[in-house]
């Protein structure tokens, strides 16, 4: 029977509860295969773009020192690696580290750097779709893989958790061909699900003491949910949540994507503490039926289009550069715009990625319509 260890911990401060759930996750999840001496792990925090802890944007730097300090003390060989979204060079992989307040962790524990982009490969991950994806791929690397994420919402897939985290293996310009590859939510779900069968996490861990919600995965509302959460199983892990959030799960396309594939099937007991996450929002819906396959000569009414607020643009660029379909261009006074609707595929890349939170989602009206009466 797969099991999930749940502990409520009412802020980071608290280091003596986080060090305690992480112990007896360590203790009932990993203990019990194997002694860590020696034993090579590879941390998988979700670093998504270059943010302080403070913004629930990335795993939080505290419930990562717990877990090193931990398997560091058991002996273990510690590694830390991520591809976040977008291109991606070392050098902007160790600031983003900095930023995100895992630096001074890496130092401490004499951490190895993984970086996913230099060790990139092409590989097929079979799975339903039997995709060929530029992954760094852990194959025999590693004795364990531990999935440290977030608790976020997310514009394209509904919910970004243990899951979603897996994206990471998917070198950063490697992301934007996935989404070109898979523009409907379902079938970019199949491909998540494919993947993280592929990587098989020996653990996921959800730092849900301040998560987001809204428009996540990075420009929602900081919101206090106070727990953390952990399970060998992925799938099970982010439907608990979901259920216990009171999330709709129709809307959590990896979460309909599981229960199709019989992924949600296995019994599960919940240890620890039991939640019950009142006030946690899904972001605003961003299409009617599926990205309208049903409705598909007029998608371009039913699903909500980017925008970019030029009152808090800075002229970055992120959107530009990280539009797969390459739709959004500078307007004559430089700032970015949508130039061709048709053809963007709303994968919400560009919200996703703005650094300032300059890019936004309008609802067409035709969309708020069908949203008032379905």
């Amino acid at each position: 029977m797969e099991e999930i260890l749940i502990k409520k911990v009412e802020n980071y401060d608290d280091y003596e509860s986080i060090l305690s759930f992480a112990k007896e996750t360590i203790d009932s999840f990993l203990m019990e295969e194997a002694d860590l001496k020696g034993k090579r792990i590879l941390l998988k925090p979700n670093l998504l773009m270059k943010k302080p802890p403070e913004a629930a944007v990335t795993t939080h730097p505290v419930v990562v020192r717990a877990f090193a300090e931990l398997l560091k003390q058991k002996g273990a060989s510690l590694f830390i690696g991520e591809s976040p979204g977008g291109k991606n060079t070392k050098n902007s992989f160790e600031k983003a580290l900095k930023v995100s307040g895992l630096e001074p962790i890496i130092r401490d524990y004499d951490i190895d750097i993984v970086f996913f982009d230099s060790e990139s490969e092409e590989k097929n991950i079979g799975g339903k779709l039997r995709a060929n994806l530029q992954i760094f791929d852990p194959d025999d690397k590693f004795d364990f893989i531990i999935n440290l994420c977030k608790f976020k919402t997310h514009g394209f897939m509904g919910l970004t958790c243990a899951v979603k985290n897996i994206f990471g293996f998917v070198v950063g310009t490697a992301k934007a061909q996935c989404h070109l590859r898979f523009t409907e939510p379902e079938d970019f779900a199949d491909m998540l699900l494919d993947l993280a069968l592929y990587i098989k996490p020996s653990l996921s861990v959800v730092d849900g003491i301040i998560s987001m919600d809204r428009e996540g995965p990075s420009s929602g509302r900081a919101v206090k949910t106070g727990f953390l959460a952990a399970s060998r199983n992925p799938f099970i892990l982010d439907y608990h949540l979901s259920k216990a959030a009171k999330l709709d799960l129709n809307r959590i396309y990896t979460i309909t994507a599981s229960k199709k594939r019989g992924l949600l099937d296995s019994e599960y007991v919940v240890k620890g503490d039991t939640l019950d996450l009142l006030g946690f929002e899904m972001p605003q819906k961003t299409r009617v039926l599926s990205s309208s396959r049903i409705f598909k000569w007029f998608r371009g009414q039913l699903t909500a289009l980017p925008y970019y607020d030029k009152n808090i643009c800075r002229k970055c660029y992120e959107c530009i550069k990280n539009c797969p379909p390459q739709v959004i261009r500078k307007d004559s006074k430089g700032y970015p715009v949508l130039k061709d609707s048709e053809n963007c595929i709303r994968c919400y890349c560009c919200v996703e990625l703005c650094p300032y939170e300059a890019a936004k989602i309008k609802q067409p009206l035709l969309l708020k319509i069908f949203k008032k009466y379905l």
